[in-house]
């Protein structure tokens, strides 16, 4: 006989075996009641049990639990315990204790919906009724990953909605603090939280916010950024319109602030709307040293991210159409440095874009200590061969070097990512027409970052449309302790009064 006949048929009688076995898992157990039975094989799995707990007097009770995502421990101690001690009471008289803490589930897709958020439905006294012994796994708090603090708090927001709220509350403890809870996705039911100051958000970003929230239809919502897609991200662009955060303290200085703050169960980051281009320079522990070495810091900030922007194109620019304007020292020190490099300098300086992309890129999902090895083979070995090959200028790497550094000098991780791709378009126009192109991709780059908005502000506010207050306030850093007593007027807020001497 044919050996992959053989094989056919053994496959086959294991699928058969897989399914017999779950046809008598789904059988009724003995004395089940229908109600118990239908909730236990709706919800498919071989974790969904069920288990009878006899009570005094004759009676029993039922409870139908998902035991990989239920505290075991509580289910013994706070459900079978008492219940076992107590009987379900009938004629109005009163039953266990652990009956009235629970809440009543009559339908069936109630019952359901309950069950898989890690409740235990209890069945007793002809009523059905769920308690939360949710022990879905979770990890502790520990120092954010992407946003580096030195000064600050070190740290960071976790996967658990309850503990991420319970980290802003922690911070912001007010009464007017308003947390609405939504479900978004037909399948993953996904837990959100909308988090806001009722006397000082826009309750029009509120409303459209709380309406985006209402409408999504989509089977699945993994990330916060997925979320801030559907609600912020109407047009076609690189530019995240919706702040990414997995720090507490600036999630808390955001919403005392005046912004909306959403919080997706299941990833440590929040979302923060509005928000700017000038959100990107900013941090919280800015404001500690003092307004002169806040507005130092920014502006090397700025610099570095203009830099990262503009120097491969100048570079493109200058060395292939206009280099008459360089000076004839440094034109000759430019032309030893690109002698026997075999393509012209557009050539070069896309290829060497890609390939520092190619190494950040590796560097950043390389998993443990891999990401350093990689960053110093990229940068010391590769990168001296490539010019001892001639494969590339000296000039060329330093411009390189810019323009990397200057991408991760943003403290948003994801912005970086708008710096690295803008580049090529300003690097080619640059090196097809010269200084020309070069300034034509700033002004079509900037043009695009004015007739963005984000939840309704402007994206680069409160530069345009200008509001000098503001804008000072922003570049020299805001006042900490009693000297600040306004609210920045960017977010439109309803009290712009934070307190101490009125303005």
């Amino acid at each position: 006989m044919d050996v992959s006949l053989l094989g056919d048929i053994r496959h086959r009688c294991q699928r058969l075996t897989q399914r017999l076995d779950s046809m008598e898992r789904n059988l009724p157990q003995a004395g089940e009641p229908r109600e118990v039975y239908a909730l236990r094989t709706h919800v498919t799995g071989d974790d969904v049990l069920s288990a009878r707990i006899a009570l005094q007097r004759g009676s029993e009770a039922w409870i139908v639990y998902i035991q990989t995502i239920v505290n075991l421990e509580r289910v013994h101690d706070e459900i079978i315990q008492p219940l076992q001690g107590g009987s379900v009471a009938t004629g109005g008289s009163s039953g266990p204790p652990i009956l009235a803490r629970a809440t009543p589930v009559p339908s069936l897709e109630a019952q359901t919906h309950n069950l898989v958020s890690g409740h235990v439905v209890i069945f007793a006294g002809g009523s059905a009724s769920s308690l939360d012994l949710t022990n879905f796994p979770a990890r502790p708090p520990s120092e954010p990953s992407t946003e580096k603090t030195i000064l600050g708090s070190k740290q960071g927001l976790t996967e658990s909605l309850n503990a991420s709220l319970g980290a802003l509350r922690d911070r912001v403890r007010s009464p007017q603090l308003c947390v609405e809870m939504f479900e978004i996705g037909l399948r993953s039911r996904t837990r959100v939280a909308l988090v806001y100051l009722r006397d000082v958000a826009n309750p029009d970003v509120v409303d459209l916010t709380r309406q985006g929230l209402e409408t999504i239809t989509t089977s699945h919502i993994r990330t916060a950024n997925e979320l801030g897609e559907y609600l912020f991200q109407g047009t076609l662009t690189t530019i995240p319109l919706a702040e990414q955060t997995e720090r507490p303290d600036r999630a808390a200085y955001g919403i005392s602030d005046g912004r909306i703050c959403l919080v997706v169960d299941g990833t440590p980051f929040v979302l923060l709307a509005p928000t700017t281009f000038f959100e990107n320079l900013h941090d919280t522990e800015s404001a500690v040293p003092g307004p002169i070495t806040v507005a130092f810091v920014r502006f090397i900030r700025l610099l570095g991210l203009v830099a990262s922007l503009t120097a491969a194109g100048l570079y493109a620019a200058v060395l292939t159409v206009d280099t008459p304007l360089l000076p004839t020292p440094l034109a000759l020190a430019v032309a030893a440095s690109r002698t026997g490099v075999p393509y012209p300098v557009l050539t070069e300086t896309l290829i060497m874009l890609l390939v520092v992309d190619i190494f950040s890129e590796s560097t950043a999902q390389a998993p443990g200590g891999l990401g350093s090895a990689i960053s110093i083979v990229g940068t010391l070995i590769i990168g001296e061969m490539a010019v001892e090959a001639r494969l590339a200028s000296s000039l060329m790497l330093i411009v390189i070097a810019v323009t990397a550094l200057g991408s991760f000098l943003t403290l948003k991780y994801p912005f970086s990512y708008t710096l690295r791709i803008w580049k090529y378009p300003i690097a080619l126009l640059a090196g097809l027409f010269g200084l020309f192109g070069w300034m034509a991709a700033l002004l079509l780059f900037l043009t695009h970052l004015t007739s963005l908005k984000s939840a309704g502000v402007p994206y680069m506010s409160p530069l345009g449309p200008l509001q000098p207050r503001t804008m000072l306030q922003s570049a020299l850093g805001e006042p900490s302790g009693r000297r600040r007593i306004r609210r920045p007027g960017t977010w439109d807020v309803q009290d712009i009064r934070i307190g101490g001497r009125r303005p």
